[in-house]
């Protein structure tokens, strides 16, 4: 007979591996070829679930695409959306995952603006683009990138800190709403999407991931939460790479204000001896 503790110890073995399985990752793409949806869905009460079309891609004849439907009548399946909770959700800090791209089409009558959604941290808090991606009615295919830099989204409720959300996510999205909103308008819509991929940023140092490297990946650094943390060279990686354009970080020079600051740390941490 199997022990109680038997049992916790392998159920939580085995929610640890399929967390592990469905993490995001660098480079990962959608482009439902395999003839489903790759775990997009709508809402379980929606008349017009998220479906696989086997032709009609951006690749032409043969090219499969999600399409997502949505009847702006009011109830389930009156909002544009699509949600994601398997293969997009994950610690998007550590995967090194900054921006989203897709290959987009407004098939409908109706002009779309397009935005990604992630939700998550201990109080489950969403995070949206900050602006959104017009895409006119009859546009046919697109090429757009979603910024999910910390400069290229805002917190639209919950508490928690972008470093919190981005390291835990458990729901992804994508909408349409002109307004900044976690939820996509009611609307009468018909959109194509296709070759949805995780990208990153290609620079060293850029611990939030917003493409350029300056004080605010030097706190994170500090703070702990920079890729391979303080004790790794991280830190190397933000002075080699501080204030400078990307063509020419690999062998900068920090400025004097990174030293001034460096030089500030350092004697905050050096002991201080009494007055006698």
């Amino acid at each position: 007979m199997i022990s109680s503790k038997s049992f916790l110890l392998s159920t939580v073995s085995v929610l640890f591996i399929l967390g592990n399985a469905r993490a995001v990752t660098l480079g990962q793409i959608d482009d439902f070829q395999d003839g489903t949806t790759q775990g997009w869905i709508h809402g379980n009460a929606s008349p017009d679930p998220p479906s696989n079309i086997a032709d009609g891609g951006p690749g032409g004849v043969g090219d499969n695409y999600l399409q997502v439907k949505s009847n702006g009548v009011g109830g389930a399946g009156s909002r544009l959306v699509a949600f994601n909770e398997s293969q997009w959700i994950g610690d998007y800090l550590s995967a090194g995952v900054t921006s989203i791209a897709a290959s987009v089409n407004n098939l409908g009558q109706t002009d779309l603006n397009l935005r990604f959604v992630l939700g998550g941290g201990t109080s489950f808090t969403y995070y949206v683009t900050s602006d959104p991606i017009a895409l006119p009615s009859g546009s046919g295919w697109q090429d757009i990138t979603f910024d999910l830099s910390s400069t290229g989204v805002t917190v639209f409720s919950g508490p928690d800190s972008y470093e919190d959300v981005f390291s835990t996510v458990s729901h992804a999205r994508i909408i349409s709403n002109p307004l900044l909103e976690f939820r996509g308008e009611i609307i009468d819509a018909l959109l194509g999407i296709d070759n949805i991929s995780a990208n990153g940023s290609t620079r060293d140092g850029d611990f939030d991931f917003d493409d350029d490297v300056d004080g605010n990946d030097f706190l994170i650094w500090q703070r702990g939460n920079s890729p391979n943390g303080i004790p790794s060279g991280d830190l190397g990686l933000w002075q080699s790479n501080y204030g400078t354009p990307l063509a020419v970080a690999q062998n900068a020079v920090p400025e004097p204000s990174c030293t001034i600051l460096l030089l500030g740390v350092v004697l905050g941490l050096l002991p201080h001896r009494g007055q006698r």
